[in-house]
């Protein structure tokens, strides 16, 4: 289920990063003092420990199993308020990678929406932790190997 939720979050980034490049014209996302990462060991293995516990645990727990949740009970809780908290909410996740410039801010906030409306479909955080996880270990792998520009 992990890996299906990854599936669908990278289709969200391709989708909002074809958009933001090609359709709106503007700069790939920005990587920041992350780019440093090229062959630097230490620094993968440090980095990797913080996406899997702050960002992968802590940004799923926030973003989809408190925030998610709340948005939808303050607007009334019937499903229809549930895919307006789950936009709300991704919008609010993509605001919190404006360091990536504005097409991280884009593909992030999709990626965010995805995200909370597999949430609402499945009512278990696991899956979407892992996945999280997974799109931020294979990027940061990426980087560390330079295959992206950082």
């Amino acid at each position: 289920m992990a890996v299906g939720c990854a599936v669908l979050g990278y289709i969200a980034a391709a989708v909002a990063t074809v958009v933001a490049t090609r359709v709106l014209g503007w700069a790939p996302m920005q990587s920041g003092k992350i780019g440093a990462i090229a062959g630097n060991l230490p620094m993968l293995l440090g980095l990797l420990a913080i996406a899997w516990s702050t960002a992968a645990f802590g940004e799923e727990l926030l973003f989809r199993g408190f925030l998610l949740g709340r948005l939808r009970a303050l607007l009334g809780g019937g499903p229809g308020f549930g895919i307006v908290a789950a936009f709300v909410q991704a919008l609010l996740f993509g605001l919190a990678h404006a360091y990536q410039g504005p097409t991280g801010i884009l593909v992030t906030g999709l990626i965010g929406l995805v995200f909370g409306l597999l949430y609402l479909r499945l009512r278990v955080l696991w899956p979407l932790v892992i996945a999280h996880g997974l799109i931020d270990t294979v990027g940061l792998l990426a980087l560390y190997a330079g295959v992206v520009p950082r």
